[in-house]
């Protein structure tokens, strides 16, 4: 594969610990880690269409934006007719919903061994995404769920992620029905899982879903929210990639301990705040502080220190 970050190592995480300070050691040093999920949630929810149906606009984005939430779009780039159009997915993303690559045509791209034809599917359908959107598509969804090793090859020269492969990287749910999602929902939170539901259109495009049923499933996801973090499937991609590939360097120097999260990921793509827990020092007497103009946030939770921050930056854990 062009790229090479699966996230699929059982290792996820590298620490140092350097100490530059002439001063007695210090019994307590912290445990940094980066949690699995953003803001240490139980489990993750990506929420995903296909095809670019009509009722995107119509019905799925306006109950979505009701309740707060966003949706990845997966869209065939060669049904979009018109600058009004693109201009319409445009605005989509804008608003913080993304829309994806769905190829060109959607052919069934396992079965192609020629690769002019796979690159016309795949790339090229990459290239006027980019030209007409104003940025390029960071994900990738195989037509009928259909691959190969030739077309992941390709797809991973200008894609980062896709919902099936590498194998693993996220849990697929269809959603057809109410009872089967509703079951997969509670076997995700109590297994810490990204689950991404997949469907078309609402009333309209191929196996449709009810409006009743969009409005079940939207109220389900809602009433989760304490445990379940919901994103786009590129959010949660970056989030997983960059987890995978942060390394974890803390210094201390006299009181103050310097926390720094490096990768060698680009950062003009790789740029979704990271969610860091801090364990094993009594916190009672101590502050987060920002480092070299970083933002940062942070917040308490169960009796545990959390700090939100971007890739590559660093905060400080001051001893006052």
């Amino acid at each position: 594969m062009g790229r090479t970050f699966s996230c699929l190592s059982a290792v996820l995480v590298s620490f140092s610990l350097v100490i530059f300070s002439s001063c007695d050691e210090d019994p307590e040093t912290p445990i940094v880690s980066i949690t699995k999920f953003p803001y240490n949630k139980d489990a993750a929810l990506s929420i995903t269409f296909d095809d670019g149906c009509p009722s995107v606009f119509t019905k799925i984005v306006p109950a979505l934006e009701e309740k707060g939430l966003e949706g990845s779009f997966f869209i065939i780039a060669g049904n979009v007719q018109t600058d009004q159009e693109w201009e319409a997915w445009k605005s989509l993303t804008i608003k913080g919903h993304e829309v994806g690559n769905h190829s060109l045509h959607h052919s069934r791209l396992g079965p192609i061994l020629d690769t002019n034809v796979l690159q016309d599917e795949i790339n090229t359908s990459h290239q006027l995404m980019s030209e007409k959107m104003g940025q390029a598509p960071f994900t990738f969804s195989h037509p009928y769920h259909s691959t190969s090793p030739i077309t992941d090859e390709i797809v991973f020269e200008r894609h980062y992620a896709t919902r099936i492969s590498p194998s693993g990287f996220c849990k697929m749910i269809s959603l057809d029905n109410m009872e089967n999602f509703n079951f997969e929902l509670s076997q995700g939170l109590s297994s810490n899982d990204w689950m991404v539901t997949t469907a078309h259109g609402v009333d309209d495009c191929f196996q449709p879903i009810s409006e009743e049923l969009l409005s079940q499933f939207i109220d389900v996801v809602v009433s989760h929210s304490d445990y379940l973090h919901v994103d786009t499937f590129e959010n949660l991609s970056k989030y997983k990639i960059e987890r995978c590939n942060t390394h974890i360097d803390i210094r201390r120097a006299n009181d103050d301990f310097i926390i720094t999260l490096s990768d060698d990921l680009a950062d003009d793509v790789f740029n979704y705040p990271l969610t860091v827990s801090i364990t094993g020092i009594d916190m009672s007497n101590r502050e987060i502080l920002p480092s070299g103009g970083n933002e940062i946030s942070s917040f308490s939770m169960d009796g545990y220190t959390y700090v939100t921050l971007s890739p590559g930056t660093s905060f400080i854990i001051s001893g006052k």
